[in-house]
């Protein structure tokens, strides 16, 4: 759960770094989409400046039919909140120490915890921030080694070597 934990909370600062430096990035919740498809992707469409069409509530890959997830060969058809294969739920104890180590994150994204202790203080959340840090630092580290010319600013020659600001 607390490699999860990390995961998570990169993932959210990476996307906190991107609404507040690339205009126009916006981030939804998955279960926004999944509750009322059409008004969601009738916002995105909006913000995008896309003109609305109903094919845009069928799930799609490069154009093509989505057929669902690849490694279990699942296919799907619309959105769902059902968990994929090989997926489980979580256990109370593990639902109370994910609630622990991202209450603070979780609730900036619309997440209430169950547990009301989960906001009090935690030396567990403050590793778990250390973590998500260094893990984004080592993964830009290998983005870096791998394609020095890619950068966060995309393959735009005009931008290379851009980077988003650190913090």
């Amino acid at each position: 759960m607390r490699t999860f934990a990390a995961r998570w909370a990169a993932a959210d600062i990476l996307a906190r770094r991107f609404e507040a430096f690339v205009p126009g990035f916006r981030t939804i919740r998955y279960e926004d989409l999944v509750a009322d498809a059409e008004r969601s992707m009738r916002g995105i469409a909006a913000h995008l400046g896309v003109p609305w069409h109903p094919c845009l509530l069928e799930p799609t890959d490069r154009g093509a039919p989505w057929s669902g997830n690849a490694s279990t060969r699942a296919a799907r058809t619309g959105l769902t909140l059902e968990p994929e294969q090989g997926m489980r739920a979580l256990s109370p104890g593990e639902e109370r120490l994910v609630e622990r180590l991202l209450a603070p994150r979780m609730r900036a994204r619309g997440y209430e915890p169950r547990d009301p202790r989960a906001a009090g203080p935690s030396a567990a959340r403050a590793w778990i921030e250390l973590v998500a840090r260094v893990r984004i630092v080592r993964e830009v580290e290998m983005l870096d080694a791998a394609e020095p010319e890619i950068s966060a600013a995309g393959a735009d020659p005009a931008r290379r070597g851009a980077r988003l600001p650190a913090g």
